[in-house]
């Protein structure tokens, strides 16, 4: 198992000797410009970091698939005749020297076979997330070049809604990104199913999963990545920006949930802290104040705002105070939760000005649930 990641060579914003500890599913939040996508775009370069063990010794083979965010569109390039050496197929495509069969003539009814499964298992995790038989994957036994074998699981994506058939590329672009997770979870499925074993490291980089998906789709991409996590030397390392990632996996089993910043020198920082940063959401925020106040009621009551601290007592209602605020993330819990009170506003920008008496910024709901989810991991850790 690959325990920790080091850079050793600088790029972008990312200082050469940054390191990252994982976890069998390592999760990564942070503002917008931090250094996530520069961090996953280096750890799928060959010579740029290190992968270490839990005694530093460093592992040579590692077996690094990435989706990045751009392979949100497959119908851009994935489906062109032309596209035979993209990073997404290219990537997909190291999949498949872990299902232990050679792309030879020789072999040409085992690898249809197999395609032929693969496609199936793909479409049962289509149909499992999307809820019907909609789209599905069609398989054309001529094609054995190996790139374009792969490709053609892209390209013959077809619609079927009514009697019409529609085409890859006018599918929306969630549809077309649940289709790629879909495949991958397939090659995974196949693999186990093959019984095959690798004591290789395959380590599995996803880029923002969350865009275009519906909310019940992404429930269904979460469960995916778990179960890849779970499998013998698989891991998985997750940059996002959507509350649901952190809420769903947060202090999971096997589960590291950090957050990227940068320090003066715009450099990214060696994430020496656990957390959520950079995510101002409020129903995020309601989760870890459950959870701390249930835990360590003391630790919450703590934890001091100084801008909240100097206004919280003139929380209204109908112009007369409601009731105390005993401390300053109840300030920010009591709006959440009574935004019917006519005296409250809310969430605001940084730097607007409020036009009710009762309100809390951008910045106050960060500093806050930074706060919780430090104390929250850090308790965890120890436990």
């Amino acid at each position: 198992m690959i325990k920790t990641i080091k850079v050793i060579k600088e790029e972008t914003t990312i200082p050469s000797g940054f390191k990252l500890v994982l976890d069998r599913m390592t999760i990564v939040n942070g503002e917008n410009n931090v250094g996530k996508s520069n961090f996953m775009r280096i750890v799928d370069k060959p010579n740029q970091v290190e992968f270490l063990d839990s005694d530093d010794n460093k592992i040579d083979d590692v077996q690094v698939v990435y989706i990045a965010a751009e392979n949100i569109r497959p119908s851009d390039n994935e489906a062109k005749s032309s596209a035979k050496s993209t990073n997404l197929i290219n990537n997909l495509f190291k999949l498949f020297a872990n299902l232990k069969v050679e792309f030879k003539l020789t072999e040409h009814d085992r690898v249809i076979d197999l395609m032929k499964r693969v496609a199936k298992q793909a479409n049962t995790n289509i149909k499992n997330i999307v809820g019907d038989e909609t789209y599905r994957i069609e398989v054309e036994s001529g094609v054995l070049d190996v790139p374009a074998t792969i490709q053609s699981l892209i390209k013959k994506v077809g619609s079927y809604e009514g009697e019409q058939k529609r085409g890859l590329e006018e599918l929306g672009q969630g549809t077309q990104r649940v289709i790629i997770v879909s495949m991958l979870k397939a090659y995974l499925d196949v693999f186990v199913e093959e019984g095959n074993h690798t004591n290789q490291p395959i380590l599995l980089l996803v880029e923002e999963p969350e865009v275009y998906l519906h909310p019940r789709w992404k429930r269904a991409l979460n469960d995916a990545l778990q179960k890849i996590a779970g499998l013998p030397n698989h891991q998985v390392l997750i940059s996002t920006h959507d509350p649901y990632f952190v809420f769903k996996n947060f202090m999971g089993k096997g589960v590291r949930v950090l957050f990227f910043e940068k320090d003066d020198k715009g450099l990214t920082k060696y994430p020496v802290e656990q957390g959520v940063y950079g995510i101002e959401d409020e129903l995020l925020f309601i989760m870890l104040y459950g959870m701390l106040f249930d835990k360590d009621r003391n630790a919450l009551e703590a934890i001091k705002i100084a801008s909240i601290t100097s206004r919280r007592g003139r929380y209204t209602c109908h112009e007369k105070p409601l009731h105390q605020i005993d401390f300053d993330l109840q300030y920010i819990r009591d709006q959440i939760h009574h935004l019917d009170n006519p005296d409250t506003e809310g969430l605001i920008s940084d730097g607007a000005i409020p036009t009710k008496e009762n309100y809390f910024t951008e910045s106050e709901l960060r500093e806050g649930t930074k706060a919780m989810s430090e104390i929250l991991l850090k308790a965890g850790a120890a436990a």
